[in-house]
C-alpha cells in the first residue's frame, strides 16, 4: 500500500492513501485529487496500483508530469520518489506491514437508520455554526464511491456536481462500479 504527501511550496498540503486502483489529478471538480493550479490541466494525471507496485501516468497534459525532475509519460514509482504536477510535489511513500495495522479501514457499513441517528447528532452539533447542516445529499457515483453534499448535485458524465460549490465529502468506497449510480441521490 502506497501514501502520497502532497506538497506545495515546500508547505505540506495533504496526504492521501492509495486505496483504489486509480486516483485522478487535475484542476476540474470530478478529480479525485483537484488542485487549484493554473498551470494543472483539466484532467492531468493519474496515479494507479497494479501487483502492489504504484504507476503514475501522465494524461495529455499541457505542462507534463515530472518523476525525479525528468518528463513522463508513464512510470512505475518507488519509495521516496517525487512527482511533480504543476506547482505541487507529491512523495511517494510505501506502507509497512505495521503501518497498515493502524490505518482505519474507511468502509464503514452501517444501516439507514444508524446514519439517519449520526447525520442527526451531527445537525445538533453544527446548529451553533451558522444554523446549517454540511451533509443534506448522498449519492453514488459512477465508480461506487459514496459522497456528502451541502448543495443538491445534478450528475454528469463524470460522476455530481455541486454547481453551488458547497462541502462535498467522501463517505465511503465500494470495489465495484455502480451501473445505476444517477438514481442514488437522496435527500437527507
Amino acid at each position: 500500500m502506497y501514501k502520497l504527501i502532497i506538497s506545495c511550496n515546500d508547505k505540506k498540503v495533504d496526504e492521501v492513501v492509495l486505496r483504489r486502483e486509480a486516483v485522478t489529478v487535475g484542476r476540474r471538480k470530478d478529480n479525485d485529487i483537484r488542485l487549484d493550479d493554473n498551470t494543472v490541466s483539466g484532467h492531468h494525471a493519474q496515479f494507479s496500483i497494479t501487483d502492489d507496485k504504484v504507476y503514475v501516468e501522465d494524461l495529455g497534459s499541457t505542462n507534463g508530469t515530472y518523476v525525479n525532475g525528468q518528463r513522463v509519460e508513464a512510470r512505475a514509482l518507488e519509495d521516496g520518489d517525487v512527482v511533480i504536477i504543476g506547482k505541487h510535489k507529491f512523495t511517494v511513500r510505501a506502507r509497512t506491514e505495521e503501518s497498515r495495522a493502524d490505518l482505519a479501514d474507511p468502509t464503514l457499513q452501517i444501516e439507514t437508520r444508524e446514519l439517519e441517528r449520526l447525520l442527526a447528532s451531527a445537525q445538533q452539533a453544527m446548529s451553533g455554526r451558522h444554523g446549517r447542516k454540511v451533509l443534506n445529499w448522498i449519492a453514488q457515483d459512477p465508480r461506487g464511491a459514496w459522497w456528502g453534499f451541502e448543495h443538491q448535485p445534478h450528475p454528469d458524465e463524470h460522476g455530481w456536481v455541486d454547481a453551488r460549490n458547497g462541502v462535498r465529502i467522501l463517505l465511503k468506497e465500494d470495489a465495484r462500479p455502480a451501473p445505476n449510480w444517477r438514481e442514488t441521490l437522496q435527500k437527507i
